[in-house]
């Protein structure tokens, strides 16, 4: 309490300074008052210890603007209140006037407290002074002594009203604070919410915002799921017990969420109303409100606040609240849209990798039968799988120099250089990334090297192309006259009559297409072991 007095007011608000400026006007007043009487009492040679006490009063003042202007205000308001009141009690001739200024300095710059000892003592002096006027009289008929009676009529009067209007006014600066205050906190909670993209991080850091800015004792989030409205945010320590807990409420429950969440409108209750239901982990709660949150005209959750103030939420706290509501209802549709991004581009993403992979394995896959329908095709094949030109001769040589070898295994172009001119260039030949073979060319002395790599690599892509397609065409007619020689034999089938026909038929032509030298045919019962010498055991 003394600390207060003790500490200067930074606060910069307009019921400060019209506090302040209501001192110094006072202040500034008594001193004129002071003087003026004491020029008038010298200049009759009524000079007196009551103008000795007015002039130390003055200057008693002139500490109270000192004490204004350093921001003690607490302070000096005290001081010149009791100043004015000893005043009024001391200059028992001159009460009026500084009984007027204690009462509108009690009434204006005072609390409660001051206010009523002020009146008490002004007031009551006076009155004293009418009972003694009155006692002292043969007449006890107040009107005899007007005087008097209008001074304590004046004093209850301005007393009464001038309290009566600051007090309106208070109330009104402090209405228009707190409408300030409503809109800066809705603002900055719009702000954050229009920023904030991710639904968790929103919901937690929204409900500590309102708490913070709105000064409530606990905030949370409801959000409905199916038939459930259940808790996704809460303040404090008890907030991550519920959070802990799942908390959820059903919707259209005998509650205040359950009414906010089934009928779409904000519901205020005090801890004493059958809506409420209390809470054995926020004991203090004492009002209650919910405002709905929507997402078009659907309620899809709810913000609820809770105080310890019986009469805490007023009609502007309920429309700031529904504003926020409104705001966090659009952060948390472009926090989904968000999210639903998120995952779209995940899945693309996921989708997108798992395609690269299966191009990977086609991709190895088809090197896997490139490379073996090659093999078997070289395998297969009598002729000699090379051809060299030497003295403008085409020969035919499957064997490979080191510079072939080289550029298929590094499958790049390998150069070499002889006395500083184009040497040897070497070019892998490539199908499907893997490589079939190798082309190498000693180019002639007026060839740039750059032009001859050029030109053996795209000869090399367009040879390892036609390669495969002859090879694929060779195959294709090998399987031709395959099925064509199988037609053959079954045709021969048709002119058999007995089973030793067919057995003999197949033979034949078997041995001749494959060149066989020995072939055999059983037909019946299957032996137990087959005998040594080819026979069977009895």
């Amino acid at each position: 309490m003394i600390s207060r007095f003790l500490t200067p007011v930074r606060d910069e608000s307009t019921l400060t300074n019209l506090r302040l400026r209501f001192i110094q006007i006072l202040v500034g007043v008594s001193i004129v008052v002071a003087i003026v009487v004491t020029l008038i009492d010298s200049s009759r040679n009524n000079f007196d210890n009551n103008n000795v006490l007015i002039l130390m009063m003055a200057g008693l003042g002139l500490a109270i603007l000192v004490l204004g202007q350093l921001r003690f205000i607490d302070l000096a308001a005290l001081l010149l209140v009791v100043i004015l009141n000893f005043a009024s009690l001391q200059l028992g001739t001159y009460l009026l006037l500084p009984g007027l200024l204690a009462i509108l300095a009690a009434a204006t710059l005072s609390g409660r407290a001051v206010y009523l000892i002020t009146n008490a003592l002004v007031i009551g002096k006076q009155i004293t002074i009418l009972a003694d006027l009155m006692s002292a009289s043969s007449t006890t008929n107040p009107f005899n002594y007007s005087g008097e009676f209008g001074t304590l009529v004046a004093f209850i009067i301005v007393s009464a009203s001038t309290r009566y209007f600051v007090t309106i006014m208070e109330r009104a600066v402090r209405q228009a604070r707190r409408n300030a205050d409503l809109l800066r906190a809705t603002t900055e909670i719009g702000e954050f919410a229009a920023t904030m993209l991710e639904l968790n991080m929103l919901f937690s850091r929204s409900v500590e915002l309102v708490k913070e800015r709105f000064g409530f004792y606990h905030v949370q989030v409801f959000m409905i799921n199916g038939d459930q409205a259940e808790l996704v945010a809460s303040t404090g320590e008890v907030g991550q017990r519920l959070l802990a807990n799942k908390h959820r409420l059903p919707v259209g429950s005998n509650s205040v969420i359950g009414h906010v969440t089934r009928y779409g409108q904000a519901v205020l209750a005090r801890s004493t109303d059958a809506v409420h239901r209390a809470n054995p982990l926020l004991p203090d709660t004492r009002s209650e409100l919910a405002v709905p949150i929507f997402e078009g005209e659907k309620v899809i959750g709810a913000v609820d606040m809770q105080s310890t103030e019986p009469e805490a939420f007023k009609p502007e706290d309920v429309e700031a609240l529904r504003s926020m509501a409104n705001l966090l209802s659009a952060a948390i549709r472009n926090a989904r849209l968000f999210e639903s991004q998120q995952r779209s581009m995940t899945e693309q993403q996921r989708l997108y990798l798992e395609s690269e992979a299966s191009l990977r394995e086609i991709q190895r896959l088809n090197r896997q039968l490139t490379k073996a329908g090659w093999d078997e095709f070289v395998r297969r094949s009598s002729r000699v799988s090379g051809v060299t030109l030497e003295d403008e001769q085409l020969v035919t040589d499957s064997q490979w120099s080191d510079t072939l070898i080289e550029a298929a295994r590094q499958r790049q172009v390998i150069t070499r250089k002889a006395n500083g001119k184009p040497g040897v260039v070497a070019v892998p030949v490539v199908l499907r990334g893997e490589v079939i073979g190798a082309i190498e060319v000693e180019p002639g002395d007026s060839a740039a090297q750059s032009d001859t790599v050029e030109m053996v690599q795209a000869i090399a892509q367009r040879l390892a192309s036609s390669l495969d397609n002859a090879r694929l065409y060779e195959e294709a007619q090998v399987a031709t006259a395959q099925e064509q020689r199988i037609n053959q034999i079954v045709t021969q089938y048709q002119a058999a009559t007995t089973v030793d026909d067919l057995l003999r038929i197949t033979l034949t032509e078997l041995s001749e297409a494959l060149g066989a030298q020995r072939g055999a045919i059983r037909l019946g019962m299957i032996p137990e072991r087959a005998h040594p010498n080819g026979g069977s055991a009895q």
